[in-house]
């Protein structure tokens, strides 16, 4: 029978048991279903203290279905799955998020071992945890946080090597290669002195480390071999290794607390769904052939509980900016604000008047009782803006790739999610024709860390990533290399997003190779050509700042349809039938500006964007009025179809910078966009204009016509809204510092009208 019906059979006698009391610590044994071993009957204890790994070894060994009823502590090796071999245990019975390492059925893992899977093996309904990270949960505080973020990134290093010369041995120093496991490896510099190694200095130090490393060494004049012997420790290892093999199964499982979550080499047609991994490198395959078929397998910091932000990512103003005594960045801050130490990594966000790179930086010079710290190797340069920046930390980061795929061919994977991790999804040399559907990729928005990036294409080819998500990335598709043989990378019906609007090649950085950006719909970053790059493709609606190009060169190779840049005055969508016909056609000629980009939201809403001027064109289906450009026929740009005609409105967008409760008069809200600035001292109150005035700024809006405006809290206090007379306002009026929120308006009689909060977000 095949596994997954085995699965089946054994998923179905379970559920007939009875459930376990909801989120116990100490969860109760579980009744054992018939006719399947348990690692007790080998001689298990299970009580998550005992050493247990000789006693799950030996059921292992046995073959069949193996049933996890309770917390195995695995501390003197690692286990193997010999083929045939099924583990199966209760999965996750408690729910929410950061208390997952509390369940029933669990392999404590020592982290200088793995958990192995061979050719037809399965795991299903386990936890696997990092031995070592039991004693930084739950996490609290932001100092638990930040333990636990570097036990994570601890990984593996050479701890211990000896090099013994045979016959004529080494003039001078080989080259010494360490490879094998995961990724890359990487090289040491060995310094020999009177035929022993002296030194060891890791001179190419890679992404991943393996966990059983072969040896190799080139150079050096040696006439025979050196000898070495390496041992690889020191770091939170890897949780799952999926040895080279057919057929390895892995459904409902939490892989918790290592280097590397999984890593896997030669690994055929490896299947399974409802993975979870909270490593600092998520999932590591390389060498995955023969069609594996993969469903929501994800990457996300499972440890890390969301909480308020004080607990995992607090956030304080800067009080002080400027040089401390060596040239580099003092920075102060409220004494206590944030349970700083030398060596933590921060984030400057907003600072005005000083040039401060968006990248974490490592505090030195930590005064906690004057509240003040440096900026390891910064150079301090402006003048700052007193009133403006934040100190921003990022709990959730993971410095590693949440995927990293490399040397596979005929992939398919299908709702990968990646939160937290510097590198979404990488695509590593020797990837072709990998599918990768329903994406979803974000990480924390406010640090605006340019290191980071929701694709990276380092090498691959043919590699399609169709429909999904980037956001909060410092770059959302980043193609350095391409495989020598060519062939393009396309992102298909992708939501891109950059958080750094201002920088070009925050959006797409295209360097080599070919690229297509096809459909979906593209804002607020900027797009840079390299000058070797072959071709770049845009044909996506959406928004950019700009587009760079290293060189005529690199212009002339970038094709961009008239979707994704707008020139006034020139048709910006347009759809023929079978017979060549213009089906739709839209013009846009309003005055100003020259840059024009659609973008469009959940809703089914959209709204062209004049870049130049940042002046918004919203559809008027709903709202609108003066300037009408018609649209006419059935749209194939929104979700489901347009079938009306439609008028466009051109609105400048305006700002309030006055300090304290202010009045929204009808020329401000009569915008698309009412940013709100200003010093405040306090949470503030706006009230708007009278219905009368605001209709009379609206065109001379009559009943029934209706628009759309935003309102920016660009401030560090909560503003609400009242309404002015005449005004009835239905919904949520407090917009928090940082965040947005939309508002409809609809005259519905002479003197009257009604004002819809309609939703709401971050800046």
């Amino acid at each position: 029978m095949p596994h997954r019906s085995i699965l089946s059979l054994l998923f179905a006698v379970m559920a007939m048991a009875p459930g376990l009391p909801a989120r116990s610590q100490s969860p109760a044994a579980l009744p054992i279903p018939p006719g399947l071993r348990t690692p007790e009957s080998c001689g298990a204890v299970g009580d998550g203290h005992a050493d247990d790994r000789a006693a799950l070894q030996k059921c292992l060994d046995l073959g069949g279905v193996i049933y996890l009823d309770k917390r195995y502590n695995v501390a003197s090796g690692g286990l193997h799955l010999p083929p045939g071999t099924r583990v199966v245990g209760q999965w996750r019975p408690f729910g929410g998020w950061g208390n997952n390492w509390g369940g029933p059925s669990a392999i404590i893992l020592n982290p200088a071992h793995s958990i192995t899977l061979e050719t037809n093996t399965a795991l299903s309904g386990v936890l696997v945890i990092s031995r070592g990270v039991l004693p930084l949960l739950p996490v609290t505080n932001f100092r638990q946080t930040m333990a636990l973020a570097a036990y994570l990134h601890q990984g593996a290093g050479v701890i211990a090597a000896t090099i013994t010369r045979r016959g004529a041995g080494c003039t001078t120093a080989p080259e010494m290669r360490v490879s094998g496991g995961a990724g890359a490896g990487f090289a040491a510099r060995l310094t020999m002195k009177d035929g022993a190694l002296d030194a060891i200095t890791i001179t190419d130090d890679g992404d991943q480390y393996p966990a059983n490393p072969t040896v190799s060494f080139t150079g050096g004049g040696c006439t025979t071999a050196p000898e070495a012997t390496v041992g690889v420790a020191g770091g939170a290892g890897t949780g799952i290794v999926l040895a080279p093999g057919d057929d390895m199964y892995l459904e409902n499982v939490d892989v918790l607390g290592f280097n590397v979550g999984i890593s896997g080499n030669y690994a055929a047609r490896v299947q399974g769904a409802n993975v979870f991994v909270d490593a600092d490198q998520g999932i590591l395959l390389q060498n995955a052939y023969s069609n594996p078929v993969i469903y929501n397998w994800q990457a996300v910091p499972d440890l890390t509980p969301p909480g308020p932000e004080s607990v995992t990512n607090p956030t304080t103003p800067i009080t002080a900016l400027g040089p401390d005594a060596s040239g580099q960045t003092a920075v102060g801050m409220r004494p206590g604000a944030i349970d700083f130490r030398d060596g933590d990594p921060v984030w400057i966000a907003g600072a005005e008047g000083v040039a401060i790179a968006q990248k974490p930086w490592t505090i030195v010079h930590l005064d906690a009782d004057a509240g003040t710290f440096s900026l390891a190797g910064s150079a301090f340069s402006g003048a700052w803006r007193p009133g403006t920046g934040l100190i921003v930390t990022n709990g959730f980061r993971r410095q590693g790739p949440g995927w990293w795929l490399a040397r596979s061919t005929g992939f398919d994977l299908t709702s990968p999610q990646v939160f937290g991790h510097d590198i979404g999804f990488e695509v590593a040399p020797g990837a072709s024709w990998v599918n990768v559907t329903n994406l979803g990729v974000d990480n924390e928005m406010r640090t605006r860390d340019a290191t980071t990036s929701c694709i990276l294409i380092d090498g691959g080819q043919w590699v399609t990533f169709s429909s999904g998500s980037c956001s909060s990335q410092g770059v959302a598709v980043r193609q350095v290399s391409v495989d020598p043989q060519g062939g393009t990378n396309t992102v298909s019906g992708f939501m891109l997003a950059s958080n750094d609007n201002a920088r070009p090649g925050s959006l797409v950085t295209a360097l080599a190779g070919a690229l297509a950006i096809v459909g979906g719909a593209a804002q607020y970053g900027g797009i840079y050509v390299g000058p070797n790059m072959g071709h770049l493709m845009l044909a996506t609606g959406g928004s950019h700042s700009t587009i760079s190009y290293a060189s005529p060169q690199a212009q002339a190779a970038t094709t961009i349809s008239p979707a994704s840049q707008f020139e006034r005055g020139q048709p910006v969508a347009e759809s023929r039938d079978a017979a060549g016909n213009v089906a739709l056609r839209l013009d846009a000629s309003p005055a100003g500006g020259a840059v024009w980009a659609l973008q469009s939201d959940a809703d089914r809403n959209a709204a062209f964007v004049d870049q130049s001027d940042k002046t918004t064109i919203w559809w008027a289906n709903r709202f609108g009025f003066n300037l009408p450009v018609p649209l006419y026929g059935t749209s194939a740009i929104l979700p489901g179809g347009i079938a009306t005609s439609l008028v466009l409105d051109h609105r400048a967008d305006t700002e309030l910078a006055s300090p304290g409760d202010a009045r929204l008069d009808g020329a401000l809200l009569a915008a698309a966009v009412v940013i709100r600035s200003g010093a405040q001292r306090g949470p503030f109150t706006d009230t708007t204009d009278s219905a009368t005035n605001l209709a009379a700024a609206a065109g001379n809006a009559k009943p029934g016509q209706r628009w759309r405006t935003r309102i920016v809290n660009a401030t560090r206090e909560s503003e609400t809204i009242a309404p002015g007379a005449g005004v009835s306002l239905i919904g949520a009026a407090k917009i928090a510092p940082g965040k947005w929120r939309d508002f409809d308006f609809t005259v519905s009689a002479t003197g009257t009208l009604l004002m819809m909060s309609v939703g709401g977000g971050m800046n």
